[in-house]
């Protein structure tokens, strides 16, 4: 091996290590990503998978697909820019926008530009939405437009909860 490969080899393993050390077990192996992507490096100074191109991000029941994305690995957050979608397998769910911020120790994704919401014969478009895994609410904000059970109508700010499938509270358009 190159000397630079060697390095690049003890600077990830010592890395890996650092994570076990500091996050609960069940935490390390849940959380891994699986990176696919044209172009991809890891950019070792900030920890971060830097993906160009058909990216394709795996964490759990959880895909995400972009032009471009950085996954940072200490952090467990995954940036998205370009054609983004978010699919929740667990949840039966598509989340798609300009942009998503994936906050994996707050178990929440936010999507920004032109954010479209699929469940079923559910669709909810907005502005700007976030979606807590944990709570399973999905939160829109600003040109709210809801489609359910082939009803329509418009609000400014509107909750939803995935599992009962069901608007929590809306706010009417303004």
């Amino acid at each position: 091996m190159k000397k630079i490969e060697k390095l690049f080899l003890a600077l990830f393993m010592t890395l890996t290590m650092t994570v076990a050390v500091f996050l609960p077990a069940a935490d390390v192996s849940a959380a891994r990503p699986t990176v696919s992507a044209d172009s991809k490096y890891f950019d070792i100074s900030s920890g971060c998978y830097v993906l160009t191109g058909n990216v394709r991000v795996e964490i759990g029941e959880r895909i995400i697909t972009a032009d471009k994305a950085t996954v940072n690995l200490m952090t467990m957050e995954v940036l998205g820019k370009g054609h983004i979608n978010l699919v929740s397998s667990e949840d039966d769910i598509t989340f798609s926008g300009d942009s998503v911020s994936v906050v994996g120790r707050e178990k929440t994704a936010f999507v920004t530009g032109n954010a479209v919401f699929r469940q079923g014969e559910t669709v909810i478009t907005s502005d700007s939405a976030s979606y807590s895994w944990q709570s399973k609410e999905a939160d829109f904000r600003h040109n709210v437009n809801l489609s359910l059970n082939g009803n329509q109508s418009v609000h400014e700010t509107l909750t939803y909860h995935v599992i009962n499938r069901a608007v929590i509270n809306a706010d009417p358009a303004l």
